[in-house]
């Protein structure tokens, strides 16, 4: 069986698909560091956040961790001890972690949206190079 006579040159092809893979691992490596510094990279200063508004007497932060409004708002006065940081420790970074995985993906869906927006200013490469 020969050959389709449209089937084209096949190197051609692979070296084309090639440069297209190269930029689709490129963005890719990218995608994944941008996502990688907004999970991991953030985290602390969002921790860092709900610890200066805790301190500061902040019902909604203690809200936003979890922690019962009641135990905040009772809490003997001065500095938090051992015990009380020790409580309410995995409540700041489960929070602050939750906070980082929201940006992420409103991150993913901004560059969606872009995508999605560059849509039509997309062109027929073969209908271009045909009339060229």
């Amino acid at each position: 069986m020969s050959p389709a006579p449209d089937a084209g040159d096949a190197t051609r092809f692979y070296r084309q698909l090639s440069r297209y893979a190269a930029g689709f691992a490129l963005a890719g490596a990218i995608g994944i560091a941008l996502i990688d510094t907004i999970l991991y990279g953030r985290v602390a200063i969002h921790a860092m956040d709900f610890r200066d508004r805790l301190l500061a007497g902040d019902v909604s932060a203690a809200e936003a961790i979890g922690l019962n409004p009641e135990l905040f708002i009772n809490r003997p006065p001065g500095p938090p001890d051992d015990a009380a940081i020790a409580y309410v420790r995995p409540m700041v970074e489960k929070a602050s972690l939750a906070l980082c995985v929201n940006e992420a993906w409103a991150l993913l869906a901004c560059v969606a949206v872009a995508g999605v927006l560059l849509v039509p200013f997309a062109r027929d490469v073969a209908k271009y190079n045909a009339k060229g």
